[in-house]
């Protein structure tokens, strides 16, 4: 009688047992699942919107199953980053590639599983140079934009602008082809049009070329431009085709081309990137300057 009482409570103990394993994997396994870099922003929360900036602040979770440097930039080329529905509520979508430049450089690391606490992000609605100039160019540190929110001579604020209903200018890559492909040197042919309801000055007032519109060509693992992706070479875009009076009208359309060494290239950097830099040109909207190809 005693063994079968020992026998019942021995198979309920191990009954409980695997009860309890079966439900804890569950959750555990599902996280495991994804052996890679990836992180979850949840609990968005905009703090301010400025002319030049917006402050956010959220909540970083660490999902992958490796710990995530945020300090280290060249990381961001590898993390997956997903967002909660508020992310996207806030009309924070179409700032996703700044939002990971702001997150990363932040000296956080976040290990497997670790929810970090309210972190603030800045969102730099303005570009700034991803790559170091050459010393010889003498570019500025931080790149001048006609949309000042301080002013200042030779500068327009926004609400200036608001104000006189001044039209802007939007430039867009209408179309782009490799036309040389080679080991050490690539040429791409390209369409860059006015989009916007005002003029585009593509030349600037410096010698030096410091201001005006450029083309830069990048070489990345991911279809995004990061501080991870390396500049294969730049050149103003007024040089690479012709344009009356060095302005580009609304409506209308430069064509031309842009020759680059590629020799920087590796097998696992095959996406190419192609930016427009509008430094000290003011435009509507600066986040549709970027296109990209998969290279062969």
């Amino acid at each position: 009688m005693n063994g079968k009482r020992i026998l019942t409570h021995s198979l309920l103990l191990w009954g409980g047992v695997f009860f309890l394993f079966w439900l804890s994997p569950n959750g555990t396994r599902a996280q495991s699942g994804y052996s890679g870099y990836r992180l979850y922003v949840k609990d968005v929360e905009v703090v301010r919107r400025a002319t030049d900036f917006i402050k956010v602040r959220c909540t970083i979770v660490n999902t992958g199953s490796k710990p995530v440097d945020l300090s280290r930039r060249d990381q961001a080329h590898w993390v997956t980053i997903n967002y909660d529905p508020g992310f996207f509520e806030a009309r924070l979508g179409g700032y996703r590639s700044q939002f990971v430049e702001g997150l990363f450089g932040q000296r956080l690391v976040l290990q497997p599983g670790e929810v970090s606490g309210r972190r603030t992000v800045v969102i730099r609605l303005f570009e700034r140079p991803l790559a170091q100039q050459p010393a010889e160019q003498k570019a500025p540190a931080t790149p001048r934009v006609l949309f000042s929110a301080k002013g200042g001579e030779g500068y327009r604020t926004h609400d200036s602008l608001q104000r006189d209903e001044l039209p802007c200018g939007d430039l867009a890559f209408e179309q782009v082809r490799i036309t040389e492909p080679g080991k050490r040197w690539m040429e791409v042919e390209f369409k860059v049009t006015n989009k916007g309801k005002g003029p585009v000055p593509l030349k600037g007032k410096r010698h030096d070329g410091a201001d005006g519109v450029r083309i830069a060509a990048y070489v990345s693992g991911v279809p995004e431009l990061t501080r991870g992706a390396i500049l294969l070479g730049d050149q103003l875009l007024h040089t690479t085709g012709k344009v009356e009076g060095h302005v580009l009208q609304p409506g209308q359309t430069l064509s031309g081309r842009f020759r680059f060494d590629i020799r920087a290239r590796t097998r696992y950097l095959n996406v190419l990137i192609l930016q427009l830099q509008t430094f000290g040109i003011g435009e509507c909207d600066n986040t549709n300057n970027t296109t990209h190809l998969i290279l062969p």
